[in-house]
């Protein structure tokens, strides 16, 4: 259906651009189709550079925090992100819809900058909230919920006790925003796998059923 608004009328603004290809990255990165969603943003990065419209390709750029996040190039990934937070407020509010910064807190996560990652994740929830994005909340939530789980495995594997309550609350609110989503289904399957992954350890002596019904 997007390709059909495609080309665009001559006089479109890059604003205009923006909104439909956006949504075709967006759609490419969805079927990891990651090196086309990466050629195109790149793309229409240069575009925006060439008519002049600096803004538009600091909001294509953003996006660039998602693609490199699944590349799992991290360190690209927390540049681009980081580069967001000089847009002005009004603009990282409405780009949050990307769910950027749920990455960014993950990536922060993986790179060993757990001090980062959980209140970087509450502030993106608060703003969504604020803003009446609920759609966005599910992902968000199992994010963090992802997070919350890989902390308690941290302290377990350091003999430490671990609590997996505020990860099941977090869990449990994904599963019930899932509705709001057009990823519904994908969003209950991750869900799923991170309740089981969660009974392997608290239950491991059924570590076979879970993984099981994992499979």
């Amino acid at each position: 259906m997007l390709d059909s608004l495609l080309p665009l009328p001559e006089d479109a603004s890059m604003e205009d651009w923006y909104m439909v290809m956006i949504e075709k990255i967006y759609n490419l990165t969805l079927a990891t189709r990651l090196s086309e969603a990466l050629v195109l943003t790149k793309a229409m990065a240069e575009k925006c550079a060439v008519q002049g419209s600096s803004r538009v390709r600091a909001w294509l750029e953003c996006y660039l925090t998602v693609i490199y996040f699944y590349q799992g190039d991290y360190i690209k990934c927390l540049q681009y992100y980081e580069k967001s937070l000089s847009l002005p407020e009004e603009e990282q509010d409405w780009l949050s819809r990307h769910c950027m910064g749920a990455y960014a807190a993950k990536t922060y996560q993986l790179t060993g900058q757990e001090e980062r990652s959980i209140p970087l994740m509450e502030s993106e929830i608060s703003r969504l909230r604020r803003l009446g994005l609920y759609d966005e909340l599910s992902l968000n939530y199992l994010i963090y919920a992802e997070i919350l789980l890989t902390e308690e495995i941290r302290k377990l594997s350091q003999g430490s006790f671990a609590d997996f309550l505020a990860f099941r609350r977090y869990l449990e609110m994904a599963e019930e925003h899932a509705a709001l989503n057009r990823s519904t289904e994908d969003y209950l399957l991750f869900a799923k796998i991170l309740r089981l992954t969660s009974e392997v350890l608290i239950r491991p002596n059924k570590a076979l059923h879970d993984v099981k019904d994992i499979l």
